[in-house]
């Protein structure tokens, strides 16, 4: 460091010496380093002992104090995991990235200048962590009791966890969700909402950080943003006016959410919804220089020109596959401008899309799972639309456009699963004692089917155990790729 300083004045050494500290001070937790990964074991075990004897209103407190929040947790699940080292170990892998990623973006290293969407140490630890739970897929099988064995790697490459399948699926039910406005005669429209000026880091063309920034987090950006719908939607319903659509998180350059949504209503209340939506949008600092201009923006869809999966689709591309080529109204952008935007999503826990009225996806991807003819006519016009990937028919055969999760005919059906005993290969049957997680808890049930007038038709009927394999690999990450500069082929905002 004190190469680094001689080039300063003396002032300026004092100031990045204190400024190093306050860092420093700030990664740090019962004096172990939260950004060292080899101090994770030895803290998670002090924090283990510190909480063995604790009252619950106690660890809540202690834990808050320390930078966790456990407020979702109740009273009962908080005795069992403040005890555990292994969910220690978790909510320090969690607090790491997430203060990683904050202390680049609040020092102006993630930028149009420096590195887009996330810093370089951050991108690093998400593709090591990526690798890591590739490695685990391939070293890793489920085995049926009848002696049927598929690879994790397999099953991943087939379901949403592929990026690509995941991609297919939003844009099945974007243009679906356009054929039903279309059908109906609803208008549709792209909403854009950002967050006020002293939520961002850095300045776009410059790079050089905002002298109007208070230091909120990306969690904390987003919170606002969520605020602003959660009262958007509560006022339409008070006023009982329906929209559906799809939303898509994606950052700045320096890191703060922003959002695009597509929304859809009915003609004569488009209007109402512009200014429903405006209204809360600008709630906070509503005087702010440009707030009226960049604060929200809508974009009514013209049909003759495209459809709203047309709009929303670079936008789900840039944040999922990225785009190999130029296309019409659309920048190129790369694969690797993608990742830093999902390691960007990963180090704050962002849920980036996600769907907002109309008929679960749940259901639809259970009733593609039902290959054969049901021969039942309450369930078997919603199986066919599904399996032939028709999102707008669908949709109309379990309660129409305005259906929710609690109107709509066929619904999820949920069951405790049976277990597996490895050492002496005894079932545990559902609902027996025995049947708990690591915490001693009885097991949450999953979707094991489908409910439908009264009726239950299962889906997913086998048990199964994870088998593990030899290790396979134990190779480097690659590095990140060059993004100093001006940015500009990283895409996006």
């Amino acid at each position: 460091m004190n190469r680094i300083l001689r080039s300063f004045d003396y002032f300026d050494a004092i100031a990045a010496e204190n400024f190093l500290r306050s860092i420093k001070q700030a990664s740090l937790l019962l004096d172990f380093d939260l950004l060292d990964e080899r101090q994770h074991e030895s803290l998670a075990e002090t924090l283990t002992t510190q909480f063995r004897y604790l009252t619950v209103s106690t660890s809540y407190t202690k834990s808050k104090r320390y930078g966790f929040d456990l407020s979702h947790y109740n009273e009962n699940e908080i005795k069992t995991r403040v005890r555990d080292k292994r969910f220690w170990k978790s909510q320090i892998r969690k607090r790491s990235k997430e203060l990683l990623s904050e202390l680049e973006r609040c020092i102006g290293l993630v930028s149009n200048r420096r590195a887009k969407y996330c810093g370089d140490l951050t991108y690093g630890r998400f593709r090591e962590s990526e690798q890591k739970s590739n490695e685990f897929l391939e070293r890793h099988f489920i085995q049926s009791l009848d002696g049927e064995r598929v690879s994790l790697k397999e099953i991943s490459e087939h379901n949403t966890t592929n990026k690509q399948i995941l991609f297919y699926e939003w844009i099945t039910r974007v243009k679906g969700f356009d054929e039903l406005a279309e059908r109906y005669g609803h208008a549709s429209m792209m909403v854009t909402l950002t967050c006020p000026a002293y939520m961002h880091a850095t300045h776009s063309r410059s790079g050089s950080l905002n002298q109007k920034y208070d230091g909120q987090t990306v969690r904390e950006c987003q919170r606002h943003l969520n605020t602003v719908w959660r009262r958007v939607r509560a006022k339409l319903k008070r006023d009982n006016v329906n929209i559906y659509g799809m939303r898509v998180v994606e950052p700045h350059h320096d890191g703060t959410p922003h959002w695009h949504l597509i929304v859809h209503c009915e003609e004569p209340e488009l209007k109402q919804v512009k200014r429903i939506i405006k209204h809360y949008a600008l709630q906070e600092s509503p005087n702010e220089r440009g707030a009226l201009e960049r604060r929200v923006d809508f974009i009514d869809i013209d049909r003759a020109k495209g459809s709203s999966a047309s709009y929303l689709a670079k936008y789900l591309a840039k944040n999922m596959i990225g785009l190999d080529s130029e296309g019409e109204g659309c920048r190129r952008v790369s694969r690797h401008a993608t990742d830093c935007a999902r390691a960007w999503a990963s180090a704050h826990s962002i849920r980036q899309f996600q769907q907002f009225g109309g008929a679960s996806v749940t259901v639809y991807r259970e009733l593609r799972r039902l290959r054969d003819e049901t021969l039942d006519p309450l369930i078997e016009p919603a199986r066919l639309a599904a399996d032939a990937s028709n999102w707008a028919t669908y949709c109309e055969a379990v309660g129409g456009v305005s259906v929710s999760s609690r109107t709509q005919t066929i619904k999820p059906y949920y069951e405790q699963s049976e277990s597996f005993n490895r050492s002496t290969g005894e079932i545990i049957e559902a609902g027996q004692s025995e049947n708990v997680n690591r915490y001693g808890e009885p097991k949450s049930k999953v979707v094991k089917g489908l409910a439908y007038a009264g009726k239950v038709r299962k889906t997913r009927t086998k048990l199964w155990t994870i088998i593990a394999s030899p290790p396979q690999s134990d190779a480097s990450p690659p590095a990140r790729a060059a993004c100093r500069g001006n940015g500009g082929h990283l895409g996006l905002v």
